[in-house]
């Protein structure tokens, strides 16, 4: 479960005030510190309590001082390119979730817009289809089939360059007395399988029962165009 964002308002409650003060001054600070030293930046935090008449500064008051007179000697221009206060900073916050929203929004109907177009080639019914949703569905259909082509027209150009690096391999073959084995095609692997399934059935099946040829020799008792032989 996430944590619920905590309401940011006064604390009524003087003690209990001090020590949130006393608490978050803490952790302030070491932020402070571990963004100066992990990033190898200057950094400096100047904290004024309610009770106390000078400032707490860190790292020093002469390293924060050092810092100032830095920020203060760049044009005006760089020295607020980066400041804000709280009311710019909720108004940078919100203006970004306003684009995220209508960013979301936008993203929602070309999605609805797709879905329609989709659901009308599925079905075959484009009269739910406006003039700007028939035009999206085609150009899209285009682009497709346009992609089809570029995808047949590759492949028939790779079939055609085997085909030549195969032609290359069997003439070098020959020429240096050599046979060079290459793979089959599918194609010629369903041939191979077939013409090893006829040999098997010729060695299976004697050649003089294949065809039958009469005659009246001692292999045929009867005349050929006798219809009783055993009579």
């Amino acid at each position: 479960m996430s944590r619920s964002s905590m309401k940011l308002e006064l604390i009524a409650d003087d003690a209990a005030r001090k020590t949130s003060l006393k608490k978050r001054k803490k952790g302030l600070l070491k932020k402070v510190q571990e963004l100066s030293i992990l990033c190898d930046v200057d950094a400096c935090a100047i904290i004024y309590e309610p009770d106390d008449r000078h400032p707490e500064l860190w790292p020093s008051s002469e390293e924060a001082t050092r810092m100032l007179v830095r920020l203060r000697s760049m044009p005006e221009m760089e020295q607020k390119q980066k400041m804000m206060n709280q009311e710019e900073f909720l108004y940078q916050k919100m203006r970004k979730l306003v684009d995220q929203l209508h960013k979301q929004e936008f993203e929602n109907k070309e999605l609805e817009k797709k879905l329609k177009m989709y659901e009308a080639l599925r079905t075959g019914d484009f009269s739910e289809l406006d003039m700007e949703q028939a035009m999206n569905l085609s150009m899209m259909i285009e682009q497709m089939l346009k992609k089809i082509y570029e995808k047949m027209d590759a492949i028939k150009k790779h079939q055609a360059a085997m085909a030549r690096v195969d032609g290359v391999v069997q003439e070098g073959g020959n020429a240096a007395g050599l046979n060079t084995p290459r793979e089959n095609t599918p194609t010629e692997k369903d041939n191979e399988i077939l013409q090893r399934q006829k040999q098997m059935l010729d060695m299976m099946i004697p050649r003089s029962s294949k065809t039958y040829q009469p005659s009246a020799g001692p292999t045929n008792p009867w005349p050929a165009n006798s219809l009783f032989p055993f009579n």
